[in-house]
């Protein structure tokens, strides 16, 4: 009979080992359906890259991207007019949105009572002193909140 002698290790050790390789796989887990990146809620004046049917969370609404178009440009231009869809939805308001670069601005829009833009393609760089532009590629958005401008009393009563 052939017996295994095993080194005499406390057991206290065996314990650390068995618990530091099980915090060690807990600690490693992948998020191979991106569940834990779409808990995230993001930033507004963020640049953000969205892809179809995945759910961006900003801390007033999500925001869903529903469809992407291409249309053929007039004349046969060798360029199409894209066309992307967003469906938002906030506490109260649920509405459809899109942006086009057919005509290159910002979409403005109102989430219950609070207005905010979605910005594709190009915004104003607010670090430059010559305020030029930066691109942004068509898979990235960002989400301005307006800020609330309120009239003095002594201009509301001109």
């Amino acid at each position: 009979m052939i017996r295994t002698v095993l080194s005499p290790m406390p057991s206290f050790m065996i314990q650390i080992v068995i618990l530091c390789s099980l915090l060690n796989k807990a600690c490693h887990v992948t998020d191979k359906n991106n569940v834990m990146k779409n808990q995230q809620i993001h930033q507004y004046q963020t640049v953000i890259d969205f892809e179809p049917n995945k759910e961006l969370r900003f801390p007033d609404f999500t925001l869903v991207h529903t469809q992407h178009k291409k249309v053929q440009g007039p004349n046969n231009a060798k360029w199409k007019r894209q066309t992307f869809y967003f469906l938002v939805t906030g506490k109260q308001d649920t509405l459809e949105i899109s942006w086009s670069t057919g005509l290159i601005r910002n979409t403005k829009f109102t989430v219950d009572g609070t207005a905010y833009e979605l910005i594709m393609g190009s915004y104003r760089d607010p670090d430059s002193e010559t305020k030029s532009f930066k691109n942004i590629p068509l898979h990235q958005l960002m989400i301005i909140k307006s800020e609330k401008v309120e009239l003095s009393k002594e201009k509301q009563h001109r």
